[in-house]
């Protein structure tokens, strides 16, 4: 009787495991797909408002350097710089440092606004510390002929923009420390007459924009910034940033450090997604100036297992429940089974003692199914072989 527990066991175990088999895996592939999908757009969403807040960080600089330009202040000083009035041209440049000065102050966003003549020298030069707009001496101006930012911008047609790399600020042509990562926004000044008088130069503090991505970084993943050619602006490691040999030199990339990127990323589109080693890469690229000025690609590099890290809670979920549910089934399996091959082996001793010839003992098998009604129906076979018996004796 052993043998009919085990193959009812078996069947009702199949019965039950064969359907949560199929809606399992059935739930189990919808639910990965959903996961991963749904996992994929969060990654990307962030690393796209965080580009987005870059941009916007930079977005109104453009129109700060032409409001400096067309400002009263310095128009008011170009009327008088052809003339041998030196007493009004001190009183107007100075009018320019206390308008550049309270500007620099209420934006925050500058480490330095400049106006600088046609021969290179700076004219008007306005420091902000991060607390305070300073006005520079005019016995520390320096000349800036020579420097690309200078030389570039004085030679643009009237309303055209100048727009630096993102590089480390220089002072007296050395590399200024603490470093001070900075990109400059330049336009060339003509006077009313249309004669070319100089340049208006800031310098951006582009530490707050890097402090964007610190602020939107998040554990486990690998966010860099980096220039067209690879080279670190921002990364965890920090002994790697600036590396372009307009910079520190020291060599340290993206493209060194992953090379099977860098077709991705030159290639790329301005936003996506691509797949290296073991990580899932998220990318998007800054501009600025109307999408008109490249600054750089922001680079989110996430471990594969962090991507995936919602599907494998989701999994072992789904195989905890799985689990407890096969065991549920084994307990009520074998209760049922066992509900139904006790009676059957009772059945079974009380006709084997009936065919060894017992004919004296009932034959009573006390269950509401089948099973009772075969019970009664022996009962009925020995009453009557044990009344022939009878007779016969």
């Amino acid at each position: 009787m052993n043998k009919l527990k085990k193959k009812l066991l078996l069947d009702l175990m199949l019965i039950a495991f064969i359907p949560t088999i199929l809606l399992g895996g059935y739930s189990l592939y919808s639910s990965y797909q959903s996961l991963y999908h749904n996992s994929i757009i969060s990654l990307k969403s962030q690393t796209s408002l965080t580009g987005e807040r870059m941009e916007t960080f930079l977005e109104n600089v453009s129109s700060d350097v032409f409001y400096l330009r067309d400002s009263s202040a310095i128009q008011f000083y170009l009327s008088v710089l052809n003339s041998k009035d030196n007493k009004s041209q001190g009183l107007l440049r100075n009018n320019i440092e206390l308008s550049f000065r309270e500007f620099v102050g209420n934006k925050k966003i500058y480490h330095q606004a400049r106006f600088i003549n046609k021969q290179g020298m700076e004219v008007v030069r306005i420091n902000y510390d991060g607390n305070k707009a300073k006005i520079v001496p005019e016995d520390k101006l320096q000349n800036k002929k020579g420097r690309y930012y200078f030389d570039d911008s004085i030679k643009l047609p009237k309303n055209d923009l100048m727009i630096s790399p993102l590089d480390l600020n220089r002072e007296k042509g050395k590399i200024e420390y603490p470093i001070r990562p900075t990109i400059r926004f330049a336009t060339p000044v003509f006077n009313k007459t249309e004669e070319l008088q100089g340049v208006v130069i800031v310098n951006v503090l582009a530490e707050k924009m890097l402090n964007i991505i610190n602020r939107q970084e998040s554990n486990g993943n690998n966010t860099a910034f980096i220039d067209k050619e690879g080279y670190y602006f921002y990364y965890s490691d920090e002994s790697k940033v600036w590396g372009s040999k307009r910079d520190l030199a020291t060599g340290e990339s993206l493209f060194t450090d992953y090379p099977d990127i860098k077709p991705i990323i030159v290639n790329s589109e301005n936003l996506g997604k691509a797949t290296s080693d073991d990580n899932v890469i998220f990318y998007k690229k800054i501009w600025v100036n109307s999408a008109q000025h490249f600054i750089g690609t922001l680079i989110n590099l996430v471990p594969e297992s962090t991507v995936f890290k919602p599907l494998f809670t989701f999994i072992l979920v789904f195989l905890a429940i799985t689990l407890l549910a096969l065991l549920l089934t084994f307990i009520v399996a074998s209760k049922v089974s066992n509900t139904l091959s006790k009676p059957l082996a009772t059945l079974k001793e009380e006709v084997k003692r009936l065919a060894n010839g017992d004919l004296d003992s009932p034959i009573d098998v006390e269950t509401d199914d089948e099973i009772g009604d075969v019970s009664h129906e022996v009962e009925k076979l020995r009453r009557s072989m044990k009344i022939l018996m009878n007779r016969n004796q």
